[in-house]
């Protein structure tokens, strides 16, 4: 381990040794393991961390509580056993779940706002922002560079595939690739087999 390794590291430990003492949670459950390296929390106290999360370095969780005159209750729940990637953004001013036994693998995304383009004269980031909760179900898994936007409800056991952008509600048991993701199979447990759905979701039947 070169010099600067080292630095890096024992800068790393300290920062944890400091930082965490002073970050005041909503809940911190038990057995969980966040890397504190290069972390960016707002208003810690409206996140809520279940049992046995591990979150790795390179996080960015914004609770949203005033944006322009705006006022919001933000609540960001991460259900028991979730595991998150590195370089994960999170941006909540209403509401998002993340349910137990999931995966969010790196470099992904979950919003609940959108910033609505009306008034061409004003800079989007200035106009007030529209807001919608997000549900990601139990036993997920999202593919790296995946962004999930507002409004938006993952069923049970669904799978997003990588580099996907999803806009719109998933029923349990599906797997969704691409940019709007669309779902390109999903488990029927009845047949107990994979097969082919209408974009909603529904089977098709032969």
């Amino acid at each position: 381990m070169n010099f600067i390794s080292l630095m890096k590291k024992i800068k790393g430990r300290l920062f944890s040794l400091i930082h965490t003492p002073y970050m005041h949670y909503g809940h911190m459950g038990k057995n969980v393991k966040i890397d504190k390296r290069y972390i960016d929390i707002f208003h810690p106290e409206c996140i809520f961390v279940g049992d046995g999360v591990k979150i790795h370095a390179n996080l960015r969780m914004i609770a949203l509580k005033k944006y322009g005159n705006e006022a919001f209750s933000p609540q960001i729940k991460i259900g028991n056993n979730v595991h998150i990637g590195q370089n994960f953004h999170c941006a909540c001013a209403q509401s998002i779940l993340i349910g137990d036994g999931t995966t969010i693998t790196p470099n992904c995304g979950i919003c609940d706002i959108v910033h609505p383009y009306e008034d061409v004269s004003i800079n989007p980031r200035w106009q007030n922002i529209e807001v919608s909760p997000v549900v990601i179900g139990e036993n997920c898994m999202i593919g790296m560079n995946s962004v999930i936007l507002a409004g938006v409800v993952l069923g049970n056991h669904v799978v997003v595939g990588a580099n996907s952008v999803v806009t719109h509600d998933v029923p349990d048991f599906c797997v969704v690739v691409g940019a709007p993701a669309r779902i390109i199979k999903r488990y029927n447990v009845t047949s107990q087999t994979w097969e082919k759905t209408d974009p909603q979701g529904n089977f098709i039947r032969s």
